[in-house]
Parts: C-alpha cells; structure tokens; sequence
C-alpha cells in the first residue's frame, strides 16, 4: 500500500488513479485522507489562502470519487460524509487556531472544516468496513439536494443539520473514552455530540464504541469544538421526547 500511496501522490494524471478499477474503495479513502493530512500541514505566508489553494485539486478529488462536497468534505449519500467529518487536530499539534479572513476576501468557512484552521490535522482511526454508519441523522448542504456549493463560494449559509445528543461521562474509564479538541480547554457543560457511527463488531448498543462529533452553542447555532469516541451507554440515545436538530455552522 505504501508504494501505492507513493505512486498515487505523485502521478502526473493525479487524481484520476483514484477511480481506477483496481484500487479499492477502502484504498481512495486512505489515499485522500492522507494527501488532505499532508496538505495541512504546509506552511503558508497567509493563512487565509489555504482554502483557495486546494480548490482546485479539491474540484477534481470530487469529479474523480462521482461524488459532492467541499471545504474538505465529501458526500457520496454513503459513508464519506460521517468519515471526512472525522478529522481531528493533529498529533503533532497542540492547538489549532481559527484562521481570520479578511472582510474584503467574504469567505464562509464553517467549523466542521478543518480549512477554517491553521495546523495540520490527521483522521479517527476507523476500522475499514468495520463502522455501521448513521442514516439519516445528518444532512449535508449537498445531500438530498447536490446544490453546486464549493470551497471558493463566498455567500450564503453552509451548515449541516443533525441531531446533537446530550451525553454524561460519569464512571468512564480512561480506555473507553477519547476526546480530541480542536482548540484544548473548550471543554464545558453546554457540549453535545453528533453520533456518525458505531463499531460493527461489538455486540450491544450501550457498549459499542461510537464515534462523535462534539458541538457547543453559538450564537443561535452550533459550532464544532472536537471528535472523539465513548460506549453507547454514555451517550442519550433513546433520551424520552423529540429529537434535537440542530444546525452546525
């Protein structure tokens, strides 16, 4: 696989090699996962040309997969959506740090991007074909409707909408629960978290390793704070009473 990626990363033709028949689903997620890990970490003079910079490479990841997204993520109505939300501030970092665009430059980077940070980021490690996936617990601003929002679009609202889950950590033990900050001390009681999916292997609910996006209340809205994992039994999932849909900007 490595000399694989080596291949993958520097062909001419790049990204067509993505679509090509004898690489595996399981190998383009690996693939683009790590180019966009890579690309995070590249110094830039100005920050605020980090999303302009990767449109354009970004265009054509999204042509190639035959699927939607933008501003790092992609919806193909299956799993990428829940598995590119999933990133997490990098190993090597110790914060990321919200990067301030200049008013004249009119660009909406929501939260749940990591082009919205300087730093570089790495994904959850997700077991390949080893995750049930949320349906239907989250919308995307493409899926149902594969309206033409990019990167470089610089009006409008782009936000996804899901439901956010109150959870309590009383009793977890240190090997059941991971939670990554974006930014380190955001920690509050106003948290909730989005569930994108649940390891296929463990057997009941309650005990199952879920994995999460953490969200806290701005402004009217939610914003994205960090990711992680906890057992289904910390986590309100048959909470009495509606659902709460809320919008993540």
């Amino acid at each position: 696989l490595e000399s694989k990626l080596a291949s993958f990363l520097g062909d001419p033709n790049f990204p067509e090699k993505i679509t090509s028949k004898l690489t595996s689903r399981g190998e383009r997620i690996i693939f683009y996962e790590d180019l966009y890990k890579q690309y995070s970490r590249l110094a830039f003079t100005k920050w605020e040309d980090r999303p302009i910079a990767i449109a354009g490479l970004e265009k054509r990841l999204i042509y190639d997969l035959q699927t939607y997204g933008g501003f790092g993520v992609f919806d193909d109505g299956q799993s990428l959506l829940r598995r590119s939300l999933l990133w997490q501030r990098g190993k090597d970092e110790p914060t990321l740090k919200k990067i301030t665009f200049p008013p004249e430059r009119h660009m909406n980077i929501p939260s749940w991007s990591w082009m919205a940070y300087e730093g570089g980021i790495d994904f959850l490690e997700l077991p390949l074909g080893g995750v049930d996936w949320q349906k239907d617990k989250i919308h995307s601003p493409w899926i149902p409707d594969p309206a033409e929002i990019q990167t470089t679009d610089q009006a409008g609202s782009i936000e996804l909408s899901c439901i956010a889950r109150g959870f309590n950590l009383q009793g977890a033990r240190a090997n059941e629960v991971m939670i990554v900050y974006d930014i380190p001390k955001t920690e509050g009681g106003l948290l909730k978290c989005i569930v994108m999916g649940r390891r296929r292997e463990e057997g009941k609910t309650e005990d199952a390793r879920h994995y999460v996006l953490f969200v806290a209340p701005k402004g009217g809205s939610y914003e994205r704070v960090g990711v992680g994992f906890m057992p289904g039994k910390f986590i309100e999932l048959n909470a009495p009473g509606p659902s709460k849909w809320v919008k993540v900007r």
